[in-house]
């Protein structure tokens, strides 16, 4: 079974990051992990 998690943002790169960190630190990681950039303009998609 295949684990995906997907995350949605909009301005808000700093929780984002932290988000990111706290999905690759799990026991089971996902294999893959989903952005949805909500029209950030805070250089999300950088």
């Amino acid at each position: 079974m295949k684990v995906f998690a997907t995350v949605v943002t909009h301005n808000r790169i700093e929780s984002l990051k932290k988000c990111i960190e706290h999905l690759r630190k799990q026991t089971r990681k996902p294999d893959a992990i989903i952005i949805i950039n909500n029209g950030s303009t805070d250089h999300t998609l950088e």
